[in-house]
């Protein structure tokens, strides 16, 4: 929901100047009414570009003229189909003709150019001939015949993934569609690779995604399947499809796999209990809560599927299966078998998993989430072959199976949540053991000998008294001590731990710190967390030669003393610490500042800033000084903020660096925007919150760059480069929802 008030700031911070602002990808109506209202928000002479792919949005917007895309034509849609045909702007002359005939049936359209050159590159004429006179053979062709023709020349594997991809998987992580894929048969490493050359699929910030054509071509051939009949088809993803085959038992052996987000439902389904009788050949099964429903507390999940009477069986051959809000009390005992290789189950009102040993040797992934009635762990010494298994937010679970210690391949055990378990199992002899989470097991008193092959240890929030043998822990690398009140002695550390997070909620463990602080060992350390710290006393002072990232949260000490000696921090962090007045001496490879609510902050010394003196060989790296709600900065500090980007953006300029990445300063003073006398840098962030005051020496030009609908996000325009004197802005008020960014550019310069 858009904020009216943001709109009024919008149009009264516009009204008087000449403005460019470029809309992209507009699919609501609302979105055009709450960025550019009406022509009065703009000064004479502004523009306002949108694009959409929905001319009714356009319509209802009452845009001033329309003007729809042209299809590439002649030598420049040659010259792209050639770029990805032959890696050169224009195709050898044996090909030419075989070119021509490439660019008349992509109707000048760019992503079907590009993935037909993809598909070509490499083969011989006979090949192109042969894809060419499928082509021909295609009197009407659509685009997605085109596409399609890239599809048709992959391998079984290829296919099944990329289908599945289209149908269940696009925007996910691309571990997870490589482990679900990977558990339903799928050499799924290569078919990825094949899709990645051929242009189907695109990896993206470590998710798999692909352009909306694609995805529309993949779910059509499976539509193609049986139009009429979605219970004769190979995946069912539409909601209604779906709800429609289980209401109704229209399942049949064609059906692989079933994905339905419960969130696109309106109204409850009532299962029919026989429902999964009849799809015997369905791998995947995964009804679930889209990403809206994420931070959802278990009682307001609503319920969308529902039984009048048990469910009677799920199909054998499952190998991968989710439900969130499982209605029942217990799963049908047939899913348990041999094939099956991840179970997660969450929000559910389930009561037991499975009783008894069972043969579930596949079963490598069970995560059991927020079941709240859950009362018992079942017998693992059937599932040896696991390597995740969470029990997170089982608040009435009391005890840890002594099975577990069968399971030899076990990999991370995590009981985050789990409020009634006092004592753990010994996991010596898990020698896979890798990461130990405990978080929030308020009730743990006693932990046996743990694994020596342990990396992460997070026992936050316990009850223990003391952490056994962690001096032995040779491989540990992170240990979470935060809210451990119940500590008495500060553990001896073995040297491979690199993380620590401490909390002093207890005299005992800070008087054990203070008194041991000579003798600790910390020199392995490269991350420091410190919550509710009210004086951080003796344990800056041992030996943190190492320490690359320190962070300080809700603590109480007026000034945390000089770091300088912290010759490798590159990062300091200070969060709610409402009693810090000062910050000084900082070391010489700082990369990032971050005060957030820090209210009482007063001032922050200049030594740091004074970069023209550091090293050049130190410069290369990001940098990042923010300060968040630190209001009381006095005039010294809140002008070194600006001070310090002019002196990061000329040195960077005059040693031909690029990397400066984001400078932000928050103030309610009036803050002056200089010229800088650079021809070329790339500037992802110049953040500026409650800037009341801005001094304008610069030209605006609006960009909308994204949409973010959680407050707190910021937008980065990644490898934006811009052109002489140039600064991207980033303007963010508390109360919106959008945040977007200001290009404010000035004259050029020259040296």
């Amino acid at each position: 929901m858009f904020c009216s008030s943001s709109s009024t700031f919008l149009s009264n911070m516009l009204k008087h100047k000449k403005v460019l602002i470029v809309l992209d990808d507009v699919d609501k109506f609302e979105q055009i009414e709450f960025l550019a209202g009406n022509h009065e928000w703009f000064g004479n002479g502004s523009r306002v570009l949108i694009t959409s792919r929905d001319e009714r949005v356009l319509q209802n917007g009452n845009v001033d003229s329309t003007y729809e895309v042209q299809q590439l034509v002649g030598h420049e849609a040659l010259q792209l189909f050639s770029l990805f045909a032959f890696k050169q702007s224009s195709p050898p002359e044996d090909y030419l003709e075989l070119s021509n005939r490439v660019k008349s049936f992509a109707k000048g359209l760019p992503l079907t150019l590009k993935v037909l050159g993809l598909f070509l590159h490499g083969k011989c004429k006979k090949r192109w001939q042969s894809a060419l006179n499928d082509l021909q053979n295609t009197p009407y062709m659509e685009v997605l015949e085109v596409l399609k023709i890239s599809y048709n020349g992959l391998d079984h594997n290829a296919k099944e993934v990329f289908l599945h991809i289209a149908c269940f998987f696009r925007g996910e992580p691309k571990t997870d569609v490589e482990r679900i894929l990977g558990s339903c048969g799928f050499s799924t490493d290569n078919a990825l690779c094949t899709l990645v050359e051929r242009a189907l699929i695109v990896i993206s910030n470590f998710k798999v995604d692909m352009h909306d054509s694609l995805q529309e071509m993949g779910r059509e051939i499976v539509r193609q399947e049986l139009v009429e009949e979605p219970g004769e088809r190979s995946r069912l993803w539409n909601p209604k499809d779906i709800c429609r085959v289980l209401e109704n038992n229209m399942g049949t052996k064609a059906i692989k796999g079933i994905s339905l987000d419960m969130s696109k439902i309106n109204n409850s389904v009532c299962v029919d209990p026989t429902a999964f009788s009849n799809m015997d050949q369905v791998k995947l099964l995964r009804l679930y809560f889209g990403h809206r429903w994420y931070n959802t507390s278990y009682s307001e999940f609503p319920k969308k599927v529902y039984f009048r009477q048990d469910l009677e069986s799920l199909p054998k051959k499952l190998r991968y299966v989710r439900w969130d809000c499982y209605p029942l009390k217990a799963l049908p005992s047939n899913i348990y078998s041999e094939n099956l290789v991840e179970l997660d189950i969450c929000f559910s009102k389930i009561k037991r998993l499975w009783t008894g040993q069972q043969n579930l040797s596949s079963l490598i992934v069970l995560r059991v989430q927020e079941c709240k009635r859950l009362k018992k762990m079942p017998d693992f010494s059937g599932a040896l072959n696991l390597q995740i298994i969470e029990f997170t937010g089982c608040e009435m679970l009391p005890e840890v199976s002594p099975s577990i210690k069968y399971v030899k391949n076990l990999k991370e055990l995590d009981l985050s949540g789990c409020q009634e378990i006092e004592s753990l199992p010994t996991t010596k002899g898990l020698r896979s053991l890798t990461k130990l989470t405990l978080l929030g097991c308020i009730a743990l008193k006693n932990l046996s000998k743990v694994s020596k092959s342990i990396e992460e240890l997070d026992l936050e929030g316990a009850s223990i008294e003391k952490v056994p043998y962690c001096s032995k822990l040779r491989s540990l690398k992170k240990l979470d001590l935060l809210g451990c009140s119940k500590l008495k002695k500060f553990p001896k550390l073995s040297m491979s731990v690199e993380e620590l997070c401490l909390s002093h909620d207890h005299e005992h463990l800070y008087r054990s710190l203070e008194q041991s602080h000579k003798n600790l060992d910390l020199s392995g350390l490269k991350i420091l967390r410190l919550l509710h710290w009210n004086e951080l006393g003796n344990i800056l002072k041992t030996n943190l030669g190492r320490l690359r990232e320190l962070e300080l949260s809700q603590s109480s000490f007026t000034d945390i003393g000089s770091i300088k000696d912290l010759s490798c921090l590159e990062s300091l962090i200070i969060i709610g610490c409402t009693s810090l007045q000062l910050l000084r001496e900082f070391p010489p490879r700082l990369k990032r500042l971050e005060a957030r609510n820090c209210t009482g902050l007063q001032e922050v010394t200049d030594s740091k800033f004074a970069l023209v003196e550091t090293p050049v060989r130190l410069l290369d790296f990001k940098v990042d000084f923010s300060f968040f709600n630190c209001h009381k900065l006095n005039e010294d500090a809140r002008r070194s903020v600006p001070s310090h980007a002019q002196q990061m953006i000329r040195i960077f300029s005059q040693e031909a660096l690029k990397q400066l990445t984001r400078v932000s300063a928050i103030t309610q003073s009036p803050l002056v925007l200089y010229r800088y006398h650079i021809k070329q840098i790339t500037l992802r962030y110049f953040l500026m919150l409650s800037c009341r005051v801005l001094v304008e020496e610069m030209k605006f030009v609006l960009f909308i760059l994204e949409m973010k609908f959680q407050i707190g996000s910021i937008v980065e325009a990644q490898d934006l480069r811009l052109p002489l004197s140039c600064l991207v802005i980033c303007v963010i008020e508390s109360s919106w929802v959008l945040f977007f960014a200001l290009l404010l550019m000035t004259k050029p310069c020259s040296y």
